[in-house]
């Protein structure tokens, strides 16, 4: 129940802004997992509910410790969820892209390197008709291009370019991230040349 109610203060803030149904969505999802029926089989669940959030918050407010926290978030949610778990490769693509945020603010190139691995990790591991295919090639797409644009090599462009290839192939006309996917790939091609 209480995680339900999360969800749906999460879902008003996303339509109606108001800031105190994000804080309190935030508040409700971490009163979830500390009851005590809750440290078992949902917990990673919680976990990355959690980290949707903070990212959410920390996409309206900047504010970096809401960013840490959900990274931390998602690495407790990694840690608590086997290999084979069909969320797995999404949280991984999750801590990927926070990564590569966290690389743009800090510029720590361990950020971005790990932020590739585990990108590259749930892209190979989704097959090509798998509906998230696409999300996962932008992901690993954005972070070398971030590497690229601080300092790498002319390969990270390249091979970022071919990803958003393969995504926008992958993506029908119709598709809602369709123009994101095109609008990415526009922007690689420029920051090549």
């Amino acid at each position: 129940y209480l995680y339900t109610s999360a969800g749906a203060l999460e879902t008003r803030f996303k339509y109606l802004g108001f800031m105190e149904d994000m804080e309190r969505a935030i508040e409700v999802m971490r009163n979830t997992i500390s009851l005590p029926h809750n440290n078992g089989s949902n917990k990673h669940m919680y976990l990355s509910g959690i980290g949707i959030a903070l990212h959410a918050r920390f996409k309206r407010l900047g504010k970096m410790e809401d960013l840490e926290l959900a990274i931390r978030c998602y690495r407790q949610a990694l840690d608590l969820t086997l290999d084979g778990h069909p969320d797995r490769l999404t949280w991984l693509n999750h801590l990927g892209s926070l990564l590569t945020i966290r690389f743009k603010r800090l510029e720590s190139t361990e950020n971005v390197l790990e932020a590739i691995s585990l990108s590259r990790h749930a892209e190979e591991l989704t097959p090509d008709a798998h509906p998230d295919k696409p999300s996962r090639l932008n992901a690993l797409a954005a972070a070398l291009l971030s590497q690229f644009e601080h300092g790498g090599k002319v390969e990270d462009v390249n091979q970022a370019i071919e990803l958003l290839r393969c995504a926008v192939k992958l993506v029908p006309n119709h598709h809602i991230n369709k123009p994101l996917l095109l609008f990415n790939l526009g922007y690689a091609l420029q920051t090549k040349y």
